[in-house]
């Protein structure tokens, strides 16, 4: 199975770091789609949401039948993953990354907006008012912070989708 995945944490590390090995870091949130409309969106540790005392459960649930995790710099992800005891070993497929070799290794701006962009997909919603004005995920609003994943999800999804398509069209070989 494959899963598209996208996590949510908090930034305390120096110059706002997000690092799981900051030790005032947390995970937020984890977003997940998979074959056969299977889908999460799932709370760990916010201010406004009590959270989901089955979430890790879930997730390592769905992480034992993923055989390909998708992500748009997924090593970021994974990090955070391992740092918070789960399990996931198999293949790793990143969409960042792509963008990278595929451009040549040129200087190109590798944010999930910019990546969307030049694949013509709907860009990511902007809430960097909001995590300026309220210091981090774990603060806006849990409707925000979840519209804000599951889109990362569904961009993510789409990005690789794309990328897919240009790895199988004639015209490259």
């Amino acid at each position: 199975m494959i899963t598209i995945l996208d996590i949510e944490t908090t930034s305390k590390g120096p110059g706002k770091s997000p690092s799981p090995f900051w030790p005032d870091n947390y995970l937020v949130s984890v977003g997940y789609k998979a074959e056969e409309d299977i889908e999460e969106y799932l709370c760990f540790n916010h201010s406004f949401k009590k959270a989901d005392p089955h979430a890790r459960k879930i997730l390592q649930e769905q992480l034992d039948k993923t055989i390909l995790l998708v992500g748009h710099n997924i090593g970021f992800d994974l990090q955070w993953l391992w740092e918070c005891d789960f399990k996931y070993e198999k293949n790793v497929y990143d969409t960042m990354a792509y963008e990278y070799l595929f451009n040549g290794s040129m200087s190109t701006k590798l944010d999930l907006s910019s990546c969307c962009r030049r694949h013509g997909i709907n860009s990511k919603l902007d809430l960097s008012q909001e995590l300026k004005d309220k210091n981090g995920f774990e603060h806006i609003s849990w409707e925000k912070v979840e519209k804000y994943g599951r889109n990362d999800v569904d961009i993510t999804k789409q990005l690789f989708e794309a990328q897919l398509e240009e790895l199988t069209n004639e015209e490259y070989y």
